[in-house]
């Protein structure tokens, strides 16, 4: 006799039964993935997520590694400056810039037993995903956007703006899913986390270039990450008006 396992889960619970264990071999998510291939791409995608985690969980980031990295890119820059000796007093700017850096990183990035709070990990990875993303001409479709914020019980009725990237990361070992877009005033970042139970964690801070905010919705929470210049309230009023959430 078949057996009639019953209607397959949705596709928020699939999502978030997997984001629990993404490895999971449980008879309803191997029905699912069987015989729904937009769930077998989604477990597939998630899987190879997890395992080029762990190999760059494994890799030793080397001392002053950020410090090294703005010194070499901003003097090759400099470097094609065609007079010498404003090239020289920028040079010796871009070091101490990045001798700056490396002393304030090694105070707001302390180690992993006193990690930085969610809001400091947002600013860092908006820096890094910014730098990555926003030169290029390929933007996003709302469709992709939308497949990815399922698992976070949220969809998109319309466009942000030019979206340039759409990417898990880990935020307080915790999986985020990072939107760059672009506003008026520049790029910016949207962080959705699953629920913070520590409202503590999810505080405001802002640098000269950027200003990080959180809101708190049905299903997730979300920070932001706005250039410094930026209305916070009139954003989130615009993103409130292109969100829906699933209860």
């Amino acid at each position: 006799m078949k057996l009639n396992r019953g209607p397959l889960m949705d596709d928020l619970e699939f999502r978030r039964r997997l984001y629990a264990d993404p490895a999971s071999q449980s008879s309803e998510i191997h029905d699912a993935i069987t015989k729904d291939p937009t769930k077998k791409r989604f477990y597939d995608e998630l899987n190879q997520f997890e395992k080029k985690l762990a190999q760059a969980m494994q890799v030793e980031v080397p001392e002053n590694l950020s410090s090294k990295i703005i010194f070499q890119q901003s003097s090759r820059q400099l470097a094609e400056q065609p007079n010498k000796s404003q090239r020289r007093i920028h040079l010796a700017l871009v070091a101490s810039l990045a001798f700056a850096f490396g002393v304030l990183t090694s105070h707001l990035m302390p180690s992993l037993e006193q990690r930085p709070d969610l809001a400091s990990q947002a600013l860092v990875h908006h820096y890094v995903d910014m730098d990555h993303h926003i030169h290029g001409e390929h933007s996003v479709s709302l469709n992709e956007v939308n497949y990815k914020l399922a698992a976070y019980g949220a969809k998109l009725t319309t466009e942000l703006g030019k979206i340039f990237s759409v990417n898990y990361c880990q935020i307080d070992n915790t999986r985020a899913l990072h939107i760059v877009y672009e506003t008026t005033e520049g790029p910016a970042s949207l962080l959705f986390i699953p629920k913070q139970n520590k409202e503590a964690s999810l505080r405001s801070i802002k640098d000269d270039r950027f200003q990080v905010k959180n809101a708190h919705y049905k299903t997730a929470d979300v920070l932001y990450v706005l250039p410094a210049q930026s209305n916070y309230q009139q954003i989130k009023k615009s993103v409130d008006q292109k969100l829906t959430w699933e209860i």
